[in-house]
């Protein structure tokens, strides 16, 4: 039972940290920072990143589906 609360605790850390990842490395790409260097993308764009966060949250967060925490 202990080692299910750690399992689900473990992946609500990883959740976390995708969606940081993704929020906090491409957000900034999209809205202009590289802007300098050629690359940039219209607002539009912020979407992708917002989309595959929740992909990758959401597809993490079914492991944790059969596990039983009383």
């Amino acid at each position: 039972m202990k080692a299910d609360l750690i399992k689900v605790k473990r992946k609500t850390i990883e959740n976390l940290l995708w969606s940081f990842i993704y929020n906090i490395l491409l957000i900034p790409v999209v809205a202009g920072i590289l802007y300098g260097y050629g690359v940039y993308r219209g607002p539009e764009y912020a979407a992708i990143p917002m989309i595959l966060s929740g992909i990758s949250v959401a597809s993490n967060s079914i492991t944790v589906l059969g596990t039983r925490i009383d």
